[in-house]
């Protein structure tokens, strides 16, 4: 197994069992085990249960930074970019639930130094939002009048999703994106949202 795909699966398991079990409740010789290999070898990829909780974390948050950064870079109008940005969040947090129940739940769990990185990178992500629909009430296309309110009732929003979302439901996460992302609309106040 290629080094990338083994951190992969490790995360990924981790994910589930500090989802399960807690951070705190959770031991690197049970990951171990559950990955299939020895508690060393996990000291390859990681140096402690702390690296990986925040790599699981960061691996998360980064790649919706990365998603955001492409939505806003190639939707110029503020409707097509919160739009982009809903429907991007839900399609990620559908993908990693475990890892998006995590964050919500571990992030205190977290070294101080760890935690302000990743708060960090979270507030510019928020950023991107609020940005947006200043962006959009500035030019007559939404009607909100607090845009940090609007981001937080939006990514509450998209963020439930990785609780009660299961693959082969009554609708797709397609179809489930691209309603949040009306109503995400309909939050900011934006008029033609059908």
């Amino acid at each position: 197994m290629k080094r990338d795909d083994r951190v992969r699966q490790i995360e990924q398991v981790a994910a589930e069992m500090f989802f399960t079990n807690g951070y705190h409740g959770t031991g690197l010789r049970e990951i171990a085990r559950a990955v299939g290999v020895r508690p060393a070898s996990l000291y390859h990829h990681f140096a402690s249960k702390q690296d990986l909780l925040f790599s699981v974390l960061g691996h998360t948050v980064d790649d919706l930074l990365a998603g955001a950064e492409e939505v806003l870079g190639s939707q110029t109008d503020p409707r097509g970019q919160l739009t982009g940005l809903v429907c991007r969040f839900v399609l990620l947090v559908s993908a990693r639930q475990r890892e998006g129940a995590v964050g919500d739940i571990e992030l205190r769990s977290l070294e101080p130094d760890n935690r302000k990185v990743l708060v960090d990178k979270r507030d510019r992500y928020q950023r991107c939002y609020e940005d947006v629909i200043e962006r959009g009430v500035a030019g007559g296309v939404f009607s909100v009048v607090d845009a940090k309110l609007s981001t937080y009732a939006i990514l509450g929003m998209c963020n439930q999703v990785s609780l009660w979302y299961r693959p082969g439901g009554a609708r797709t996460i397609d179809d489930i994106a691209a309603a949040y992302a009306i109503m995400a609309r309909r939050i900011v106040g934006d008029a033609e949202a059908a």
